[in-house]
Order: C-alpha cells, then sequence, then structure tokens
C-alpha cells in the first residue's frame, strides 16, 4: 500500500510537470485536446484527435492534428486563422487535456487502462494496476484449479454411476428381468444418496420398459387371437356353404338334362342358375375372406417377431454405446483425480517458492507500425503504451515432472 501511494505522488508530481514537456509531445489518434482563442471564447473547443488523425474546430473545420507537437499545432492554427481571415494576430493555446491511456494486462492485479503522465514508468502503471499478482504465483489461481478438478472429478463420478445404472437396467431389460443388478454400482466411489437416486431411477425406467414391451406384445397377441377365431369362423362358414353350393350345382346339372330332353320349362332352369350363382358366389366370398385372414395372420405373427427383434438390436445398440460412456467417464474420473494431486502438490510447492522476477514487453504504436521492446520497472513510458506483464512459476519443476 505505502508503495502505491508513493507511486500515485511520483504521477501526480509528473502531472505538475507535464507542461513543460507538453509542447514538444507529439499529438496521436485519441488524445484530448483543449484550443482557446484568447478574446473569443466562440473558439475554444476540447475534443479527441479522431482516428483520421483530425481535428474539428468552429472557423477552421477539419485539419490534421495527428504527427505535430503541441507546438507545432500552435503555429498552425495561427496561420489558419489569419489565413481564413478571423483574425489578424490570434493568441492561441493548445493543450492536450488527456493523453491517450496506458494499458496494462498479464500478471497484475487489475489489468486494464490507465491514464498516462509524463515521466511514468512501467513500475508507476503497474502500481496503478495493484502491483504484480503475486497471489497467482502463490496459488489463488492454484486453488480455483483445485475446485475445478473436485469439481469435475465429482461429476465424472456421477456421470460413470449414471452410465453404470443405465447398463445394468439394459441388460435386466434383456434379460427380461425387472431388478438390477447393482454389483458394479456398489463398487463405485460415490455417495450412497447418489447410487440411490441413480438406481431409483433405472429401476423405474427398466419397469416402465418392460411394462410398455409387454403391452405391445399383448397388443399383437390379441390381434393374432381375433385374427385365429376369424379364420375358425370363416373356415366354418366355407364348410356350412359348401354343401348348398354342390346341392345347387347338381340341381342345375339335371335342371340342363331336363331341357335338352324338353320337359323342363325355360323359367325353372334360369331359376336353378340364379340358385347356383348365388351359393358359389357365398362360397367363393367366404374362401377369399379366410385367405385374406389367413395373410393377415401371418403379416401379424410376422410382425410380433421382428418386433422383439427390433427391440433386442436396439437394446444391444444401446448397451455398446452406454459401455463407452462408462469408459469415458472413468477416463475422466482417473485424470481428474491425477489433477486433483499434482494441484495438491503445486499447492503446497508454489506457497514455498521464490517468484521468478516479471517479464515486461511494451507493445508501442511508431510511424504506424506495433513494435514490441523487452523493458523493466523503471522503462519510461509513452501514451497509448500496452505494458504487458508475464509472472512464470516452473510448475513442471515443481510438480517434479520435468525431465
Amino acid at each position: 500500500m505505502i508503495r502505491y501511494l508513493e507511486s500515485l505522488l511520483v504521477l501526480l508530481l509528473c502531472g505538475l510537470l507535464s507542461p513543460a514537456h507538453a509542447a514538444g509531445y507529439a499529438i496521436e489518434r485519441g488524445d484530448v485536446l483543449e484550443i482557446n482563442v484568447a478574446g473569443v471564447p466562440g473558439l475554444h473547443r476540447k475534443a479527441a484527435v479522431d482516428e483520421s488523425g483530425q481535428f474539428s474546430m468552429p472557423l477552421v473545420g477539419d485539419f490534421i492534428a495527428a504527427g505535430f507537437t503541441v507546438a507545432e499545432l500552435r503555429d498552425k492554427l495561427r496561420d489558419l486563422l489569419t489565413e481564413k481571415n478571423v483574425m489578424r494576430r490570434p493568441e492561441v493555446t493548445v493543450d492536450v487535456a488527456e493523453y491517450r491511456p496506458v494499458y496494462v494486462s498479464g500478471d497484475v492485479m487489475k489489468p486494464g487502462a490507465y491514464p498516462f503522465r509524463f515521466g511514468m514508468t512501467a513500475r508507476d502503471a503497474v502500481a496503478l494496476a495493484e502491483g504484480f499478482d503475486f497471489l497467482h504465483l502463490r496459488g489463488r489461481d492454484l486453488l480455483t484449479a483445485a475446485a475445478d478438478a473436485k469439481g469435475d472429478f465429482q461429476s465424472a463420478a456421477v456421470e460413470l454411476a449414471k452410465q453404470t445404472a443405465r447398463v445394468a437396467r439394459i441388460n435386466g431389460e434383456l434379460a427380461g428381468k425387472n431388478e438390477l443388478d447393482t454389483t458394479a454400482l456398489n463398487a463405485l466411489t460415490v455417495q450412497p444418496s447418489i447410487i440411490a437416486e441413480v438406481t431409483q431411477i433405472e429401476r423405474q425406467q427398466l419397469i416402465a420398459d418392460l411394462e410398455d414391451a409387454q403391452r405391445e406384445k399383448e397388443s399383437i397377441q390379441r390381434t393374432l387371437a381375433v385374427l385365429q377365431d376369424q379364420i375358425a369362423s370363416l373356415q366354418q362358414g366355407e364348410a356350412a356353404a359348401s354343401t348348398p353350393f354342390e346341392e345347387e350345382s347338381s340341381n342345375l346339372k339335371r335342371a340342363r338334362d331336363l331341357m335338352q330332353r324338353g320337359v323342363l320349362a325355360t323359367s325353372r332352369l334360369e331359376d336353378n342358375q340364379r340358385a347356383a350363382a348365388a351359393a358359389q358366389n357365398l362360397l367363393y366370398d367366404i374362401r377369399s375372406r379366410a385367405g385374406q385372414a389367413r395373410r393377415d395372420l401371418e403379416e401379424v405373427s410376422r410382425r410380433l417377431q421382428v418386433a422383439d427383434d427390433q427391440r433386442r438390436i436396439r437394446l444391444l445398440q444401446d448397451l455398446r454405446d452406454t459401455v463407452s460412456l462408462v469408459e469415458a467417464a472413468k477416463v475422466k474420473l482417473e485424470a481428474s483425480a491425477e489433477k486433483i494431486r499434482l494441484t495438491g502438490i503445486a499447492q503446497v510447492s508454489v506457497s514455498n517458492a521464490d517468484a521468478e522476477p516479471p517479464k515486461i514487453v511494451i507493445y508501442r504504436n511508431r510511424d504506424g507500425a506495433r513494435q514490441n521492446m523487452k523493458a523493466d520497472a523503471e522503462t519510461a513510458l509513452q501514451p497509448g503504451d500496452n505494458i504487458e506483464i508475464t509472472a512464470k512459476v516452473d510448475f513442471a519443476k515443481l510438480l517434479g515432472t520435468s525431465r
């Protein structure tokens, strides 16, 4: 805190000294300028230099400001006001009201943009960002990583329990049993309440699936029974219709013989023909319906077999997919356990380790090109600089995994 206050005091003193340096400052996009013309309040203007490098003033219009020093811009404005016959001998003042901020990123407590002051160093910028993030080095992120690892472990354990219970449910359904084999579940390192919950869910699902399959099977079997009864009835009808058909066929034959001898009237022959045709149609209709019923019976019987086969195929596919999910959950569980172990080791090691000096790199736009330069805490900054802080700890060394 004392260093932070000292740095703020330095920045305030630098701010007081800034006018002495401002005349030679090269204006850039984003700087806020304040321009005054003595005796003409209407020409007062405070605004930022836009992205195209221009600035705008009443009676003068738009003009390029970026690239000029404060002194050069002041002279330029005097010339513009004279050329436009606004004033003969204008007294112009140009001040940089706000310089482009510097940006601090990386391993600091509060990354972000901070006001620039002349004489500002990288140390001052870090002070404004409330110092290097040594808590990061001392295990703050390791604590987060450990918490994440524990969360991943618990999530993987629950997922493993769910998928293991699902395997038990599918095996039970394949075997036609309405109870789960919980042997594999009881061997898991999961809270008993979670085991009980997933077991109950899968048991209910198993019962519902078995009942649904049984209802479908019973529905098809009822259809089969109806068709079988219908066939039996049609067979009886066919037997009953055969006798009248044979009698009417015999009567028609005798009538034709009598007709040929001339002892039977034509009308009587026609009556016999109609009766024989009616008996024949009835018999053929019954046979046709019986044939269709037999085809329907065969189709429904095949549907019953197909339903059983398709259900078994679906269950085997689900079982194969679920076994894969079980293996994936096991891998994730093992990885999470290892991460918990390593982060625990790292926390202890980092708490006793000395941090390396942070690496400081300054990114600066110069002549339209972005440059980067290695720096230290005493490097002087310029407006718009981006200071990137990198604090490193060799975790591989701390964990004993480096070779």
